[in-house]
């Protein structure tokens, strides 16, 4: 169990079907939707390996009422490098395919599937994106599953009628209605600490059926059945259900979804450019009669937008006829979009209207970029390995700063752009895409200052105290000196 917190708790919680709405709720209540949809919804009980430090804290999280075992037999208040926890899924498609959150999986090394009718099948992990929070998962079965389908979710609305559906506490198939309190939160507010993935989810579906621990993965859905979204976590200052929840939109989820399924990985359309929102101020300075779009404040060399003529400090109004409000529009628009497709962007520049087609290419994630790393070294002109610590690192390129989402010009320093598999940096939590700001308290800035105090700090054996950015957040990491390895006499 993920638990984060600022100034509130945000809880991460691990817990095609169509068919008519019922008109008489008061009689039969959301039984037909229940009976229709609860065949699709699984349980997903999951072993994970994790280090000591995630076990102490997924194992405070995950506490029930009594320490008891799981499917696998094993207790869940276990050794510290394995932990059991349980989650939610549903079917979305016959053949198989299972969709959950990423963290309810997240170091799994061996997931099981509990149907409503206790029916259990051992699942594999076809694919995952941590941006969006979302997995697939597969069982092996001769059996046509029956599957849900999705819903328009920018088509619901407030008040429309909410049904959340998983394995709350871990007590089995759950049910739960509400309505829908917001159809868009936008969770990029500061106050939220940016735990949220808003870079890809900038408005969550905001609930008031109860969200409780195990739902997390269950279906969202409507009254005819339809899946809205994808049940994410809640905001709660008690740790329990204060009636806010929050739900992975329904458009996103299946977009995400079908790119696993297809592809085993999620193809995310990219533009290059980093926008600002339109003040009054700006509008004014640019000519503009109204405060409105998105102002491009860089575009990414050799971007798909570099390359279509699109420049700095023309402001966004339209993308394929979508109104731009602010900035998030964006990249949500952009983001719901598909890799080489054609898209017409609608700009003021020098006070004129302007359009100007751009042909949107993939975005590469953290994982394709350390494959890449990997296989080509040597086109990176400035590449340094740290033999000692086994991790290498680059200049931080605004084409670097785009992709790992580090466009302030305040954050200054080297990108770490691989890690050895197994290694040192690794083993202690330094990561791909992590940005070094500061070694030992001082100031990185280039690759010539990593080098000389990486060299500095290994040469007195000392601890060396990272200072890095990483997705928004900025935090510490230590790397002892390696242990001479003992030689055989």
């Amino acid at each position: 169990m993920i638990v984060r917190v600022v100034s509130l708790f945000v809880f991460f919680f691990v817990t095609n079907i169509s068919f008519e709405p019922q008109a008489d709720l008061g009689k039969q209540g959301f039984s037909k939707v229940g009976e229709k949809t609860m065949p699709a919804v699984v349980s997903v009980a999951v072993l994970a390996q994790v280090n000591d430090e995630e076990a102490l804290k997924n194992r405070i999280a995950t506490m029930v009422l009594m320490p008891r075992k799981d499917i696998f037999g094993y207790e869940i208040l276990n050794n510290p490098r394995r932990i059991g926890t349980l989650g939610s899924g549903f079917v979305v498609d016959s053949r198989g395919y299972i969709v959950t959150n990423y963290h309810t999986v997240e170091n799994a090394i061996k997931i099981k599937i509990t149907f409503s009718d206790e029916t259990i099948m051992e699942a594999s992990l076809v694919g995952y994106d941590p941006g969006t929070d979302l997995a697939v998962l597969k069982v092996d079965t001769s059996k046509k599953l029956l599957a849900l389908s999705w819903a328009d979710s920018e088509k619901i609305k407030i008040g429309d009628w909410a049904l959340a559906f998983g394995n709350a506490y871990g007590l089995g198939p759950t049910l739960t209605s509400g309505i829908v309190s917001s159809p868009a939160r936008d969770l990029s507010d500061p106050m939220f600490g940016g735990i949220v993935p808003s870079h890809l989810i900038n408005n969550f579906i905001q609930t008031d059926a109860s969200i409780n621990k195990g739902n997390s993965g269950g279906p969202l859905v409507d009254v005819e059945g339809k899946v809205i979204g994808v049940n994410f976590g809640i905001i709660s200052s008690s740790g329990g259900s204060d009636g806010v929840g929050l739900a992975i939109p329904a458009n996103i989820a299946r977009k995400v979804t079908q790119n696993i399924i297809d592809y085993g990985r999620v193809r995310r359309a990219w533009i290059g450019l980093m926008v600002q929102g339109v003040t009054n101020e700006i509008a004014e300075n640019l000519g503009l009669p109204k405060a409105n779009g998105a102002l491009i404040v860089t575009v990414t060399d050799n971007g798909p937008a570099k390359q279509a003529g699109i420049q700095s400090r023309d402001i966004i109004l339209k993308i394929n006829d979508k109104k731009i409000k602010d900035a998030p529009d964006v990249s949500r628009i952009i983001g719901q979009l598909a890799v080489g497709e054609k898209v017409s962007i609608s700009l003021w520049r020098e006070g004129k209207n302007k359009t100007i087609h751009v042909t949107l290419q993939e975005f590469q994630s953290h994982e394709d970029y350390r494959k890449t790393i990997k296989t080509s070294k040597t086109e990176l002109k400035d590449h340094v390995e740290s033999k000692e610590y086994e991790f290498g690192v680059t200049s931080l390129t605004w084409q670097f700063r785009q992709r790992f989402h580090a466009e302030n010009p305040a954050i200054n320093g080297v990108l770490v752009s691989d890690t050895q598999e197994g290694g040192w940096a690794e083993k202690n939590g330094l990561l791909v895409g992590d940005i070094i700001l500061e070694i030992n308290k001082t100031p990185v800035t280039s690759i010539e200052e990593f080098e000389k105090e990486i060299k500095t700090s290994i040469q007195h054996k000392k601890t060396t105290l990272f200072f890095i950015y990483r997705f928004g957040q900025k935090l510490f990491i230590t790397l002892k000196p390696k242990p001479e390895e003992k030689k055989e006499r």
